[in-house]
This record gives C-alpha cells, sequence and structure tokens, in this order.
C-alpha cells in the first residue's frame, strides 16, 4: 500500500522484481488485482488489459482509512475467473 501511488506501476514493477515483463501478455494475464477503487482496476485494464481485477467493498467511505473490506467472496472470485 503507497499512498497516492498509481498501482499500474506498482504492479509493473512488482512483476519486474518477479521475473515477469510487464509488456508481455501472457505475463500480463498471471496478474490479479483486489482493490476498493475502481479508477485502480481501470487504470491497470488500461495498461494491462489480460490482468484479472476484482472489484472489492470499502471498510469506510473515507479512503484515509486504508484496507479494503475484501472478503473470501471477492477472493474466490478472482481465482474461479482463472478457471
Amino acid at each position: 500500500m503507497v499512498p497516492g501511488a498509481n498501482k499500474a506501476t506498482l504492479v509493473a514493477s512488482i512483476m519486474t522484481h518477479y521475473g515477469l515483463d510487464p509488456n508481455e501478455p501472457s505475463d500480463r494475464s498471471r496478474v490479479m488485482l483486489w482493490d476498493d477503487t475502481v479508477s485502480n482496476l481501470d487504470d491497470l485494464g488500461a495498461v494491462m488489459p489480460e490482468a484479472v481485477r476484482i472489484a472489492v467493498p470499502r471498510h469506510s467511505q473515507n479512503a484515509d482509512d486504508g484496507g479494503c473490506g475484501i472478503t473470501s467472496t471477492e477472493i474466490d472470485a478472482g481465482w474461479d475467473s482463472l478457471q
């Protein structure tokens, strides 16, 4: 969690760290992002359309509170999308 950071840029950095190429569609298809901010999901989809993006509920309306309200329902939806 890096406040104010672009999630697509962060995902690309994480991919590179693990030896994946953020410019390679087959590597991007191995990415899954759960997020409580729709614009983060949209931003990632714009540069990595192959990535699985799952919207999750927010703990509160105040983004400064931090932490999404992810539940097993959203986690399962992400994994199920790979099948």
